[in-house]
């Protein structure tokens, strides 16, 4: 998983353009029977618009990847824990199969066994998977 941490440029002002920089009062005089600059005053609120959706966008995904990475280290923990749980009933299994009296649930601790470890080692790689779907944006 790539998680975007590059700093974007803020693209130049429409201000720093125009009127160096100062702003000039919109009244309705200068709209009225101006359709060019009614156009230029509604292409104006639709990219504001869209520039709001898209940082909306980058700050819900900023969240995720700030509870990803809060996150991380729970599961590495306890995946860690449900190995070493895994592995040592996995021993346990493998001494009482070697044993003079064998029974039929060695087998039975070391499927369990192995099992935990392969939960165990998925656990931490499909955390990332998990967490996208956990997150979706919210419609």
């Amino acid at each position: 998983m790539k998680i975007n941490n590059s700093i974007k440029e803020p693209a130049i002002s429409q201000y720093d353009v125009y009127n160096g920089g100062s702003l000039k009062p919109i009244n309705t005089e200068n709209l009225l029977n101006n359709p060019i600059a009614i156009d230029q005053l509604l292409n104006d609120h639709n990219a504001k618009i869209k520039e709001i959706e898209n940082l909306r966008d980058d700050n819900q995904q900023l969240i995720s990847e700030l509870e990803y990475q809060k996150t991380s280290p729970f599961f590495a923990i306890f995946s860690t824990i449900v190995n070493l749980g895994g592995t040592v009933v996995v021993g346990y299994g493998v001494n009482l199969l070697a044993s003079e009296n064998k029974t039929e649930g060695s087998y039975v601790l070391i499927f369990i066994g192995a099992l935990l470890v392969f939960v165990g080692s998925l656990e931490s790689v499909l955390f990332r998977w998990a967490r996208s779907w956990f997150n979706k944006p919210k419609k």
